[in-house]
């Protein structure tokens, strides 16, 4: 076999197709439109629903059991030169996804739920949820139950605080005279020994 210095990056495979064979999904492609090269110079790389990557050389064909007819699937495909063909080992582009399953609406892929769709819908179920809770409590009066009233405090509390402090500053202004010196000198003097009685 003649060795290609071949420094060119090849275009994706086109006319792909995913058929049933019984349980078996059979990926069936054309390689690239250069020259005239065997099907033994592209090296194949297959990725199934973005989960599995295949890599095949040599065919144009690829049998797999792992998928069931009621799944929806999506295969991508790309190529690139094989080591013996040429020394450039780029990968292509890859092909557009070719869709199968029983889900699939002529191959447009807007259906599928993406995290950005499942984040909306639990935000607003969220939402609904709290606003049937809150017409609910509201309708049955389940706030009150939950979250009562604080009394006030009654008038005679206030009325009472008032006579204390009322009653503490009269006693405050009539303050208890002291005793002087003097007065308890005299007071001492005018206290007269009594004789002891045998």
């Amino acid at each position: 076999m003649i060795f290609l210095y071949i420094q060119v990056i090849l275009d994706p495979p086109s006319n792909i197709t995913l058929t049933y064979r019984s349980d078996d999904l059979e990926i069936k492609w054309e390689k690239p439109e250069i020259q005239s090269e065997p099907d033994s110079c592209f090296m194949y790389n297959i990725n199934i629903n973005n989960k599995e990557e295949v890599n095949i050389s040599e065919k144009n064909i690829y049998i797999t059991p792992k998928y069931h007819q009621n799944e929806r699937i999506y295969v991508t495909i790309r190529v690139k030169w094989n080591e013996d063909c040429s020394k450039y080992q780029e990968w292509s582009a890859w092909s557009k996804p070719y869709i199968i399953g029983d889900n699939m609406k002529g191959g447009d892929d807007s259906t599928q739920l993406t995290p950005h769709h499942i984040l909306i819908v639990i935000g607003v179920g969220t939402a609904i949820i709290l606003i049937v809770i809150v017409l609910v409590c509201y309708r049955f009066r389940i706030w009150k139950k939950l979250f009562p009233q604080v009394p006030k405090p009654s008038m005679k509390l206030f009325e009472q605080v008032e006579e204390n402090q009322k009653a503490a500053q009269k006693m405050s202004a009539a303050e208890i005279p002291l005793m002087t010196k003097d007065e308890e000198e005299f007071t001492c003097s005018n206290v007269t020994e009594i004789p002891e009685t045998m």
